[in-house]
């Protein structure tokens, strides 16, 4: 992992903010989420970057109409892929495509509700060069509700700072702003969370008090589509896949935290493979308890384990923080 004076902002000199929106099936709703974009007012250029990973209905013409009319169609840069990739990879692929020196993120069935959003934004990361990311609170719109309810960020009332000590993982992906940093090249499954906990080693995160999106709850989402098992398979996945890039103290939590997910799922009889276990470092003792057929000795063991796994982070916090 680079340290932070070493890390690299990728950017040109315009636009100063590119926002990525992946789409998949939004016909009904990449509309609404482009004009959030488009209707921005700022004092800096920005582009918009939409990958559309082969959606079978009709986002494609409803893009296409935007581009050929809007004043600002000129802002997005448009891209529909042949096959689809999956939600994950074309993530990673629309974050390639960006050119700005800052990134923000809306998928094609959320929409921005601010018309200075990424202005507050913008002028606050300028004027604390020593914050990474700032993100803000949002509304949520359960379908098929047309009226979005008003919600708080974690009943958060002021604005706060953030480091790698305690990332806000609640944050609304859609309100983030972030600098445009170099991916790492590793073997790396990204998402959302995954990349916060990357960034996080650069510098801290601010939350500011606005209101400026609305998250669309439709139930078809790639997480709220899940059912509890496959939640928790995902929630492993993330956790492992962080670790590779968590700052070292976080990197033990996230250790924790997957071994006792692994071994409550495990104990649910969901079968995890021996090549997804051995990812974590206390993998043996792992496999050790897993091979036993007493549920009795398995709960006896992880207990013990999961009681030495504590001390272990009690005297790792109070060295490193």
């Amino acid at each position: 992992m680079k340290e932070k004076e070493e890390y690299k902002v990728l950017q040109s000199q315009t636009p100063m903010v590119s926002v990525a929106m992946i789409t998949y099936g939004h016909e009904a709703y990449i509309k609404q989420a482009i004009e959030g974009v488009l209707m921005q007012q700022c004092d800096f250029e920005l582009e918009l970057i939409i990958a559309n990973d082969c959606s079978p209905d009709n986002t494609d013409s409803v893009v296409q109409d935007i581009l050929d009319n809007h004043p600002r169609g000129k802002w997005i840069k448009y891209t529909k892929h042949e096959s689809n990739k999956g939600m994950m990879p074309n993530f990673v692929w629309s974050l390639g495509q960006c050119k700005g020196k800052y990134i923000a993120f809306c998928e094609g069935d959320d929409y921005w509700i601010d018309s200075l959003k990424l202005q507050k934004q913008v002028d606050f990361l300028e004027k604390n060069i020593e914050y990474v990311m700032c993100f803000t609170d949002r509304n949520i719109l359960i379908m098929p509700s047309v009226k979005a309810e008003e919600t708080s960020f974690l009943h958060q009332e002021r604005e706060k700072s953030f480091t790698f000590k305690d990332i806000p993982f609640m944050s609304p992906t859609l309100t983030r702003v972030f600098k445009n940093i170099d991916l790492p090249k590793d073997n790396i499954i990204w998402n959302d969370t995954v990349h916060l906990t990357w960034i996080s080693n650069y510098g801290k995160i601010m939350y500011l008090k606005e209101k400026t999106a609305v998250y669309r709850e439709t139930g078809n989402g790639a997480w709220t589509s899940l059912n509890d098992l496959e939640k928790g398979k995902h929630l492993i996945i993330t956790r492992l896949n962080s670790m590779k890039v968590a700052p070292r103290l976080l990197k033990f939590k996230l250790n924790l935290i997957s071994s006792k997910m692994i071994l409550r799922l495990w104990i649910e009889n969901y079968p995890y493979s021996k090549s997804e276990i051995t990812q974590i470092p206390m993998s043996k003792y792992l496999l050790l308890i897993l091979e036993m057929d007493n549920i009795f000795m398995i709960k006896l063991l992880n207990f013990f384990i999961c009681k030495t796994l504590n001390l272990y982070a009690f005297i790792l916090k109070s060295k490193y923080i």
